[in-house]
């Protein structure tokens, strides 16, 4: 299900008493353009947490946080090809026009060391493998 379709549903559920499915597939079709089957409707309802409750359709078991936390999941399940979490933080604040070479010269000296570098104007994001060497190049940048 896409997050156009997740976010459609939670809108109308939440603004709408709808009685029957019926009613919520004309104005998926009418106003989003989206023309689900009942067979659809009723698996997304199912996957949502939504259920008839007191005459009218409403979320029962889950919420929107816990809808995007189970789909980040399934999609870095699915999709992340590697994952390093052995890497240290650091943000430093730069003078404006240097972060970028400072980036680039970082990324070439210290390749061993230095995973990634994301550079935002006077910002520099540098994530660092952990290690002898990266407490080097760390005492290295903090004497200067």
């Amino acid at each position: 299900m896409s997050l156009f379709i997740s976010s459609s549903l939670f809108t109308l559920i939440e603004e709408n008493n709808f009685v029957n499915m019926d009613q919520l597939k004309d104005i998926l079709e009418r106003e989003h353009q989206l023309n689900l089957s009942q067979a659809t409707l009723t698996r997304d309802f199912k996957y949502l947490g939504i259920e008839k409750r007191e005459g009218v359709y409403k979320y029962v078991s889950r919420t929107k946080k816990q809808i995007h936390q189970n789909k980040a999941t399934e999609l870095v399940q699915d999709h992340v090809t590697s994952f390093d979490n052995d890497l240290s933080v650091h943000h430093i604040k730069v003078q404006d026009g240097k972060s970028s070479e400072i980036a680039h010269h970082l990324k070439q000296g210290y390749a061993a060391v230095v995973s990634h570098v994301q550079v935002d104007g006077d910002t520099l994001i540098i994530y660092l493998r952990k290690g002898k060497d990266a407490e080097e190049l760390l005492n290295t940048l903090g004497q200067r």
